[in-house]
């Protein structure tokens, strides 16, 4: 650190370091709200494909790009659900589900 950075670390004083934590605050909430906002948007989207007879593909397309990892879950399970109220599954949402559950095959 140069010499004059330490002076103008010294002469910020106590309000520079508050306008700084309450910088870091505000920053935090912000992110905490749109990351509130994203989980939100999601889980009515997966909620949607749950109550529909027919979900639309573009809306699973657009769950599949950037559902959030810990609504994953719900998401596959609101397609098995899908699976298991139809007598005839649609063989597009149970080749979605198979692409979506795929394990690696520990032989090859």
């Amino acid at each position: 650190m140069t010499e004059s950075r330490r002076r103008l670390d010294r002469s910020a004083g106590p309000d520079e370091a508050d306008r700084e934590d309450r910088e870091r605050e505000w920053l935090h909430g912000l992110v905490s709200d749109v990351w509130q906002t994203r989980l939100d948007f999601y889980r009515e989207l997966i909620d949607k494909v749950a109550d529909d007879r027919y979900p639309s593909p573009t809306m699973l397309d657009m769950i599949e790009q950037g559902v959030p990892p810990e609504l994953y879950p719900d998401y596959v399970a609101a397609l098995v659900g899908k699976v298991y109220d139809s007598k005839y599954p649609s063989p597009t949402l149970l080749a979605r589900l198979r692409r979506l559950t795929a394990v690696p095959n520990p032989q090859h």
